[in-house]
């Protein structure tokens, strides 16, 4: 009875957790669908009695924010892309060749990551601005792509250390070379791995704010994180409806993530921390 009873409890509490942290994310994609003069009303509609879809007609119709959504798109897609590529080698390079200098090296990648963002900003602007890199969708990516790669480079460097050097030796004895040792026997070994590290690297140029904030000042070529804040969020009055439905349309590339490759994500990690 003990422990049943104790089961019990211990269940009413995630279920209890779970609730609070899912309650802010169900509110907001019920309000989306209500009007302004109905978000306030006292006591709250949990349901709304007379949805609308006039929010998502204003922000869809207004040409402004599916810019800004094609424009986070093509950073985060290009940002996933690059870093993989060279996070991918330099982690297999940090695996397969054992260099004195390899741990101090990694640490040095490390200790980039350590800086707070705004104490990067500063000079990241001035190279920015005197090489007339403002303003560009292609020095946004790699900005996001030197944020993520330290990291990046760590979990796939773990990924290949988990592969024995066996098979590398048996593939060169078979007359393959390095680089198509690596792309055809050892890059499918470690699809989950890699699989997680791109999900994790598209999430975090997605959520991308003070970078792209900083870096980018015309209208038409910013991010969705920027955009909605200086568009859609007044000084004074808010249009609560049409940026809750703007919340709602920007997050539904990582919830889409969430739903379809969790699994993928959560296997690729636990791999990557077997061994280091």
């Amino acid at each position: 009875m003990r422990s049943i009873r104790t089961n019990s409890i211990f269940y009413l509490i995630i279920i209890v957790m779970f609730a609070f942290l899912l309650f802010p994310i169900y509110w907001m994609i019920v309000s989306s669908f209500k009007e302004n003069n109905v978000l306030f009303t006292l006591p709250p509609e949990f349901l709304p009695v007379n949805p609308t879809l006039v929010n998502y007609k204003s922000i869809f119709v207004d040409n402004i924010f599916v810019t800004y959504y094609k424009n986070s798109l093509f950073v985060s897609f290009g940002a996933t892309a690059l870093t993989m590529f060279v996070a991918t080698f330099c982690g297999y390079a940090f695996s397969r060749f054992n260099y004195k200098l390899n741990e101090i090296i990694i640490t040095l990648i490390l200790s980039a990551s350590m800086f707070p963002v705004v104490s990067q900003l500063i000079s990241i602007y001035g190279i920015f601005k005197n090489n007339g890199l403002l303003n560009n969708h292609y020095a946004l990516m790699m900005i996001l792509t030197s944020v993520s790669l330290p990291f990046c480079i760590l979990m796939i460097r773990s990924y290949f250390n988990d592969i024995p050097k066996e098979l590398d030796e048996a593939a060169k004895i078979d007359g393959c070379g390095r680089m198509r040792t690596m792309f055809q026997i050892i890059l499918p070994l470690v699809k989950p791995g890699l699989l997680a590290v791109a999900i994790y690297t598209f999430m975090r140029a997605w959520d991308d704010y003070q970078y792209g904030l900083t870096l980018i000042n015309r209208d038409e070529m910013r991010t969705l994180g920027p955009g909605i804040s200086l568009r859609f969020l007044g000084d004074v009055q808010f249009d609560w409806g049409k940026t809750l439905s703007v919340a709602v349309a920007a997050s539904l590339p990582v919830l889409l993530i969430f739903m379809f490759l969790q699994k993928y994500m959560v296997s690729g990690l636990t791999a990557g921390a077997v061994k280091g």
